[in-house]
């Protein structure tokens, strides 16, 4: 399945894609970029194909989680390191050239990790709470009943992720990316979502999750 894109033109001093409001910016429908296109090459088999525009909820098909490696949570430190501006661009990269960073059921609680690109990462059951992932990239990351509470997503690439089940309270989202996120059964209660960039249909969707109250839901611009 392929979104073609009904984008209007680019104003001066708007990204491409989005058109700005009072508190936030928020895109128009439209990608073109097919998950499968990305995952499959990475090892993953997706039986539904979800993480776009549209689409909710997904069901995959993993590799086998390999705990003999002593070595493999700590690979999310060797990730390539990009710069501000190249983070915010939206280019999907493998974490770790050549392979899947798999990091399903590790401890990274207070992890340092900025401007890491983690993009196409596991983290199913994984422990990121307090962790610092300001300008990181972790585009169509699978991050699914894991606990983030208290983590730093700020000014990052966070779109196309499926946080199904994960906490993800008081994680801060701060003028990230968070397009076609997956927030089905997340917990986010005190989150910060100020000037996080999200589209129409993505705001319907996460005002559907009776965890984000208050301030969190007038950030995501859901209605009273």
């Amino acid at each position: 399945m392929r979104l073609q894109s009904q984008c209007p033109p680019t104003k001066p001093g708007i990204a491409r894609g989005a058109t700005r409001t009072t508190r936030r910016l928020v895109p128009c429908a439209g990608n073109n970029t097919k998950v499968s296109e990305v995952l499959r090459p990475l090892g993953l088999a997706i039986s539904t194909v979800a993480l776009t525009a549209g689409v909710s909820h997904a069901e995959y098909t993993l590799p086998p989680l390999d705990l003999s490696d002593p070595n493999r949570c700590n690979a999310v430190f060797e990730a390539q390191t990009s710069g501000k501006q190249a983070t915010r661009s939206g280019q999907v990269t493998t974490a770790v050239s050549g392979k899947v960073l798999d990091a399903r059921q590790c401890n990274l609680q207070s992890a340092k990790l900025p401007s890491k690109i983690l993009s196409g990462s596991l983290f199913d059951d994984t422990n990121f709470s307090g962790a610092d992932l300001r300008d990181a990239r972790l585009s169509k990351s699978i991050i699914r009943n894991a606990d983030f509470r208290n983590v730093d997503f700020s000014n990052g690439v966070v779109d196309r992720i499926d946080f199904t089940n994960t906490n993800l309270n008081g994680s801060n989202f701060y003028n990230a990316i968070v397009t076609n996120t997956n927030f089905q059964g997340a917990d986010l209660g005190g989150t910060n979502f100020e000037y996080a960039l999200f589209g129409k249909e993505d705001i319907k969707k996460v005002c559907q999750n009776p965890t984000l109250q208050d301030e969190s839901r007038e950030q995501v611009g859901c209605p009273n």
